[in-house]
């Protein structure tokens, strides 16, 4: 007897209603340059916006396709090039989903400095915050006019700085006082996974508490008069699974292995009829397990039901 995952998603509502989904082509846009502040509608559910200030020039071109795109600048005071999902400040992210993103990235003839990441922001508390995984410029380690430093958290396989600041200046609402978060990682990449809501967990226990969500976006960010060329060659910003990192297949009397150590919450097997088999807690130190003994052989479900008040779910076919 043999586990295996099949590649489709599956949703469920309070009658444990199992909706099949198939994932078409991705939509392709013509591409569009903007040099001057903007946002709009990319396609595929995908929302950019660019805000330039403080001198210089830089433009954005976004392709299209998923949340691609690139960044180009010229002795730029600062300016925000960014991709991703956006929401209405009505549902805090625990609310929303599970958030992750994969990327990948060139970047050439680079100077200043420069933020290149996951950037937001929320309201109520009004927060802006960054998940930086590569920069331009070693000083950029530190985040400018720091507040606090509250420590390093551990994500992806990375150790970040994390940071707590206060600023008044231009915000999703105006200029006022807004908090500021920061998770930089202290060796950056240009290339990978991003597990956007293991740092919003993360910082909440040590008190960086979010708001209501407006944003969850890559970001190329260029600043101090500096100039260069951010290309993202992949980019996606998903509501999805935190189990992504399951073992393919196993035998009978073996242990099944779910998450890689980031996943938290209660994982349980259950019937398609909603009958809940067995269930374990996941405290993200290390792999759960579910024990393969037992199950008939057919067609299962896995729920994680974490810190997000959304369930993740995926299909374990049982043979």
């Amino acid at each position: 007897m043999k586990y295996r995952y099949p590649g489709i998603s599956l949703g469920v509502t309070a009658a444990m209603t199992v909706a099949f989904f198939m994932l078409g082509a991705t939509q392709v846009n013509a591409q569009k340059e903007y040099c001057s502040s903007s946002t709009g509608n990319v396609g595929n559910g995908y929302h950019y916006e660019y805000w330039s200030g403080g001198g210089g020039s830089a433009c954005m071109t976004v392709y299209g396709v998923d949340a691609t795109f690139k960044a180009t600048w010229s002795n730029s005071g600062d300016f925000l090039a960014r991709i991703g999902l956006k929401y209405n400040e009505t549902k805090t992210p625990d609310q929303i989903g599970y958030f992750s993103s994969d990327f990948a990235f060139t970047k050439s003839d680079c100077s200043g400095l420069t933020y290149i990441g996951i950037y937001g922001w929320t309201n109520n508390p009004l927060v802006e915050y960054y998940i930086i995984e590569d920069w331009v410029n070693a000083q950029w380690k530190s985040p400018p006019s720091v507040g606090t430093n509250k420590g390093t958290i551990t994500v992806d396989s990375g150790t970040f700085n994390v940071y707590q600041n206060q600023r008044t200046g231009p915000s999703i609402h105006g200029n006022t006082t807004f908090a500021q978060y920061y998770s930089v990682r202290q060796k950056g990449r240009q290339s990978g996974h991003i597990s956007i809501s293991e740092h919003f967990s993360q910082w909440a226990s040590k008190g960086m508490q979010m708001g209501k969500l407006y944003e969850v976006k890559l970001l190329v960010e260029g600043m101090n008069n500096g100039s260069g060329t951010v290309d993202f060659t992949k980019g996606t910003v998903v509501v999805g699974d935190p189990t992504r990192a399951l073992v393919p297949e196993i035998s009978r009397g073996q242990r099944a292995f779910f998450g890689n150590g980031n996943a938290r919450g209660v994982l349980s097997l259950i019937s398609l009829n909603g009958a809940k088999l067995r269930s374990m807690r996941l405290n993200g130190s290390e792999p759960g397990f579910v024990s393969s003994d037992n199950p008939a052989t057919g067609m299962y479900f896995l729920l994680l039901r974490g810190n997000s008040k959304a369930p993740a779910t995926r299909a374990l076919l049982i043979e």
